[in-house]
This record gives C-alpha cells, sequence and structure tokens, in this order.
C-alpha cells in the first residue's frame, strides 16, 4: 500500500578514509525518501533486513552520496584543504616548478607568460617568485579537468539507520497491518518471524488482533490455537 506512505526523513551515517589508514569519525546525514523508498525502507526494516543493501533503496545510498561529498568539498575549500584545492585546481602553481618550465623553454609556459618571444637572457633571468600573483592550476594547465579528493583516492562508505535489523514498534505495526489488508500471508510472517524477540509487546497477538480489524480472515483461520488462547 505504497500510495498510504508518507514521505520521510531517515538517517544515513557515513565515514571517509583518506587513505595510509587514516580516516573520519562515524558522521550523520539526514536524507529524504520518497514515497516508494519510504515503504521499501519500512519494509526492510520489519523484515530484519538491512535497508542499505535493498535494491529499491539504492538511488538514496547514491543522492546520500552526492549530497554529503558535496557538503565535504565545500567544508574543505572553507579550510583550505590543500589536496583538495589541488584536485579542484584551485591551488597555486608551484613557483619552482613554474621556473623549471620556462627555463627549459616549454611552449605552453612561455606562451602563457609571455616569453615567446623573448631572448635567452629574459627567459634564464625569468623568476616566478617575483610574479604578483602565481597561477591557479586550472588556470596554467592545459586541458585541465578539476576532480574530488574521492576520485583521486579518498573513499567514502554511507549506510542507512537500521542495518541492525530493528524496527521501531511503529514500523512493524504499521507494515503487519498493510500485510494483512492486503492478504498477504507470507510478508505479515516474515514480519513476524523478523519482529519476535524485538516488538515490545506480544508481536502474535497484536498480529491476530490486527487481521481481526483488517478482516483478514485468511490469517485467522491459519492460527487456530492463538485465537482459542486470544478467547
Amino acid at each position: 500500500m505504497i500510495s498510504e506512505v508518507k514521505k520521510m526523513l531517515v538517517t544515513a551515517y557515513y565515514s571517509v578514509e583518506f587513505g595510509k589508514g587514516d580516516g573520519s569519525d562515524t558522521i550523520e546525514w539526514e536524507i529524504e525518501l520518497n514515497e516508494e523508498e519510504a515503504a521499501a525502507y519500512r519494509k526492510a526494516l520489519a523484515i530484519g533486513e538491512d535497508p542499505t543493501e535493498a535494491p529499491e533503496l539504492e538511488d538514496v545510498l547514491c543522492r546520500a552520496r552526492d549530497e554529503i561529498i558535496e557538503n565535504e568539498l565545500e567544508i574543505l575549500r572553507e579550510t583550505q584543504d590543500e589536496y583538495t584545492l589541488e584536485c579542484l585546481g584551485e591551488l597555486e602553481e608551484d613557483p619552482g616548478e613554474l621556473n623549471e618550465l620556462v627555463h627549459g623553454k616549454d611552449p605552453h609556459a612561455l606562451a602563457f607568460f609571455g616569453l615567446s618571444e623573448a631572448d635567452e637572457n629574459d627567459i634564464f633571468s625569468w623568476d616566478a617568485n617575483e610574479l604578483e600573483k602565481l597561477p591557479l592550476i586550472r588556470d596554467f594547465r592545459e586541458d585541465f579537468v578539476p576532480t574530488s579528493p574521492f576520485d583521486e583516492g579518498w573513499s567514502l562508505s554511507v549506510w542507512l539507520e537500521g542495518n541492525e535489523g530493528e524496527a521501531p514498534d511503529e514500523i512493524t505495526e504499521e507494515c503487519l497491518r498493510e500485510a494483512l489488508a492486503a492478504g498477504d500471508l507470507e510478508y505479515a510472517e516474515k514480519i513476524i518471524d523478523a519482529q519476535e524477540f524485538i516488538y515490545s509487546g506480544d508481536i502474535y497477538e497484536r498480529a491476530l488482533q490486527t487481521a481481526a480489524e483488517v478482516g483478514c480472515m485468511e490469517y485467522i483461520i491459519k492460527h487456530p490455537a492463538e485465537t482459542e488462547e486470544e478467547n
């Protein structure tokens, strides 16, 4: 009954590995799910599965990853992280490397600094350290394509809340009601099996009560012993 499921906010968690064993702490990130994604998320929790592994939520993880990377890059820019600025081309070129290129008569370097027609004395006396401002990597290097540290060795792990396979009572009850209302006994019994020792009350009693409320006689007939005990 996906149509009855509203959008919802869920918590994703992520960590960044910088290489050489260095990594960040686990960080929280909120992501909004549409109706279909919310239904898939609730179902995964209700049947005791890790929502991070649900195929229907693959797009959610990709979206969370994109949002997280965008946010992380903005923070890294603001803090002037050198590796990030280098990947983005927002770091100044090294003056020593510029001198080597010019003194080695690299055609691009000579043209960039207006030295194509200069004599050897001017070329060999040229010093990048005397420039008023060093060029940025993205402005100086030919055909430069900006990248991200996450494309150049850093790895990002993202997972969704609920990977322990435990569902809140509210989600268990809602999914159980949906399953029984639709006459989907296989789904209902998966929920009961998964939440038997997690649900705060008696999951079997709740199932029978819900079946009676939604008119799922097939479930009630299938469990006469529990019905008699309840009476």
